[in-house]
């Protein structure tokens, strides 16, 4: 994916999750997304539909899903960065497994996308 289609990409998001009052954060790292949604379930169970269908995704998986009553990216419509495969991976063996030094897999990538740079 080019730098452009990443851009077109984010402003469809922004603009579609304002619509639908959906937050989160969107991880990058070489051609794979990782990513965390947050808002009304009916809005986010549309989301996921768009997205399964979406010929730009491919691998398409959730690999966690919980209620919560306060939201971790209420500040964006959709945050954005860059990382490494190896921040990705971190993310994903932490997957539903709290750990004491790097906490849980949702905690891991509020604290990457809220790193500077």
């Amino acid at each position: 994916m080019s730098e452009n289609d990443l851009v077109v990409l984010l402003v469809q998001a922004r603009a579609n999750n304002e619509r639908d009052a959906i937050t989160g954060m969107l991880l990058y790292a070489e051609g794979a997304f990782l990513q965390c949604i947050e808002g009304p379930e009916y809005n986010i169970a549309d989301l996921m539909g768009r997205l399964e269908l979406d010929p730009r995704h491919t691998n398409f998986r959730v690999i966690h899903e919980s209620h919560c009553d306060d939201r971790r990216f209420d500040d964006w419509t959709m945050g954005f960065r860059a990382v490494s495969a190896a921040d990705v991976e971190g993310v994903l063996a932490r997957v539903d497994v709290p750990r004491p030094e790097g906490g849980t897999a949702l905690e891991l990538i509020e604290r990457l996308g809220r790193s500077p740079g």
